[in-house]
């Protein structure tokens, strides 16, 4: 029985290895689907961080942030704070990411946790530039008195039909303008987050 249990024994921790190593393997040479699988074969917390690591680099951080909420392991928690926040900065959850950040920072500092606060913080003070202003029409001019006397009596129907339509063009022109404010809102964090390079930091599994 003793022999039996050590049999298995030796042979989880042997694919335990021969699969930490091939997971590592396709980390490095950007298989981050197959790796991703393999690090969660693993069944273990620095598995489900690597895992949590390859979707970010497929930037399917939703997905990321699944495995990395499930990490409780003391040890791996500064890595799991900082790379939460790093997914939730592309996500642009600023305000998420600035919290998880110091928690980061609350347990050990880091130069990089510590940079990309800082840097997150400017951006949310800086406001990204206006949409551009609308072309000024001139007023059209207005008919002669003689004209409008002269002009067959409106139906009294028609007025409201015009003020609703008026209203519709207004609602729509401001739903255009907000999409528009949104749309270059989104362009300008985009092309500042581009420079700013977020590292996700994978664990090494061997010494597990």
């Amino acid at each position: 029985m003793r022999f039996l249990i050590l049999f298995f024994a030796i042979k989880l921790f042997a694919f335990n290895i021969f699969t930490a190593i091939k997971a590592e393997y396709d980390y490095k040479t950007k298989n981050y689907q197959k790796a991703a699988k393999e690090f969660l074969d693993l069944n273990t917390q620095k598995g489900l961080l690597n895992a949590g690591n390859c979707f970010y680099k497929l930037k399917e951080y939703k997905k990321a942030i699944i495995y990395y909420n499930q990490i409780t392991n003391k040890d791996l928690l500064f890595y799991k704070y900082y790379n939460l926040a790093n997914s939730y900065a592309q996500l642009r959850d600023f305000n998420k990411a600035i919290t998880l950040y110091q928690k980061a920072l609350k347990i050990k500092f880091d130069k990089d946790a510590k940079y990309n606060l800082e840097y997150i913080k400017k951006l949310l003070k800086k406001q990204p530039p206006p949409p551009p202003s609308k072309k000024k029409t001139p007023p059209k001019k207005q008919h002669s008195k003689n004209k409008q006397k002269n002009s067959t009596p409106k139906n009294n129907n028609s007025t409201p039909k015009k003020q609703n339509s008026k209203k519709q063009l207004t609602l729509k022109s401001l739903k255009k303008d907000k999409l528009q404010k949104k749309d270059l809102q989104q362009e300008y964090y985009e092309k500042k987050l581009r420079s700013l390079n977020f590292n996700t930091l994978l664990i090494p599994l061997r010494s597990e």
